[in-house]
C-alpha cells in the first residue's frame, strides 16, 4: 500500500475525528442516561419501597374490612335470629289469640243459642199465659155478667119489694088496703 496523499489522510482525519466525536457524544450520553438511570434506580426503588408500603396498608385494610363484614355478618345473624325468634313468638302469640277468638266465637255462639231457645220459651209461656189470661178474664167476664144479672135480677126484685113497700105504706097512711 502506497503512501496516502495528503486530501487523503486529512479526509480520513476528519472521519476518525468525526467518528472520535461522535463516540464522545455518545459517551457523554451513555453517562448521563448511567446517571439518569442511577437517580431512575433509586427512584425506582423510593417507588417500589411505597408500593410495598401501600400493599402493606391496602392488606391492613382489606383484613380490617374483611373483619368488620366478619363482626357485621355475625351481627345480622345474630339479629335476624333474634328478629325469627320474636316473629315465631308473636306469630305463636297470634295463633293463642285466634284459638281462644275461636273458642269465645264457640261459646258466644253456644250462648246465643240458649238465649234464642229461652227467648222462645219465654215467648211461649208469655203466649200460653196471655192464652190462659185471655180465658181467665173471659171466665171472670162471663162470671161477672152472670153476678150482675144476678144482682140486676135481685136489684129489680129488691126495687119491686121496695115499691111495694113504699106502695104498702102510703096506702096505710092514706088508710087504703095494702097491695
Amino acid at each position: 500500500m502506497g503512501a496516502m496523499s495528503t486530501g487523503e489522510a486529512e479526509s480520513i482525519l476528519r472521519k476518525e475525528s468525526e467518528r472520535v466525536s461522535r463516540l464522545a457524544d455518545a459517551a457523554a450520553h451513555v453517562l448521563e442516561a448511567e446517571r439518569q438511570s442511577g437517580s431512575l434506580v433509586k427512584r425506582f426503588e423510593q417507588l417500589s419501597e411505597q408500593v410495598l408500603d401501600k400493599q402493606k396498608e391496602l392488606t391492613e385494610l382489606e383484613e380490617e374490612v374483611a373483619k368488620r363484614r366478619e363482626d357485621q355478618d355475625r351481627q345480622l345473624k345474630d339479629d335476624a335470629k333474634s328478629f325469627q325468634d320474636e316473629l315465631d313468638l308473636r306469630k305463636a302469640e297470634r295463633e293463642q289469640i285466634r284459638k281462644k277468638l275461636d273458642e269465645l266465637d264457640s261459646e258466644l255462639a253456644d250462648e246465643e243459642a240458649t238465649l234464642t231457645a229461652k227467648r222462645k220459651e219465654v215467648r211461649a209461656n208469655i203466649a200460653a199465659l196471655e192464652l190462659e189470661h185471655s180465658k181467665r178474664q173471659q171466665e171472670l167476664d162471663k162470671d161477672f155478667a152472670e153476678r150482675k144479672k144476678r144482682a140486676d135480677a135481685e136489684l129489680a126484685d129488691a126495687q119491686k119489694n121496695l115499691d111495694n113497700i113504699r106502695n104498702t105504706i102510703r096506702s096505710l097512711q092514706q088508710g087504703l088496703p095494702a097491695v
